[in-house]
């Protein structure tokens, strides 16, 4: 058996995403991150978000540096996403390009990957489409010394990664 503890990082993929690293015995959330982006004007004259491939480097590397100083074992919880069924080609270009970065530095990292469906995480916590503040209001309950990670209601990226961090998989 390992003698090192765990950490899990849930990711919330997309340039409006999220991570959230927990301890998942003692529901202790380490950090939580908005996924880092910027805004540009394209020629067009369109204004485009993306991801700032940086900054988003500069995180990992912070988790990493922290869990080797700790002798931590970091394992990861993706949501599984796909492009939407009206989405143009670009968009679907774009979203599928936001998600994958953070799965590069994972693997880069060598941290080991699970891909969850939207489906099966939001299942396991009886959260239903139809109630897009539900996951917000429920990571509150879990986690109520951590609270003002999730004060406004666009905070709801931050709860996915967090409950898609605590999925433990088919029951």
């Amino acid at each position: 058996m390992n003698n090192y503890k765990e950490w899990v990082l849930g990711i919330d993929p997309g340039v409006h995403g999220a991570l959230s690293l927990i301890e998942p015995v003692s529901r202790t959330i380490i950090n939580i991150w908005d996924m880092p982006n910027y805004s540009e004007v394209l020629t067009t004259g369109k204004k485009r978000v993306s991801i700032d491939v940086d900054k988003l480097g500069e995180i990992f590397k912070t988790m990493g540096f922290a869990a080797a100083g700790d002798d931590v074992q970091i394992r990861v919880q993706i949501e599984k996403v796909q492009a939407y069924g009206k989405q143009s080609a670009p968009a679907a270009f774009n979203f599928g390009y936001a998600a994958a970065i953070p799965y590069i530095y994972c693997k880069i990292l060598e941290w080991p990957v699970t891909f969850i469906s939207a489906v099966s995480w939001k299942k396991q916590f009886g959260i239903t489409a139809t109630k897009k503040d539900a996951a917000r209001l429920l990571v509150i309950q879990y986690f109520p010394n951590h609270r003002d990670y999730f004060t406004r209601k666009m905070d709801v990226d931050r709860a996915d990664a967090t409950l898609i961090a605590m999925y433990r998989g088919a029951k």
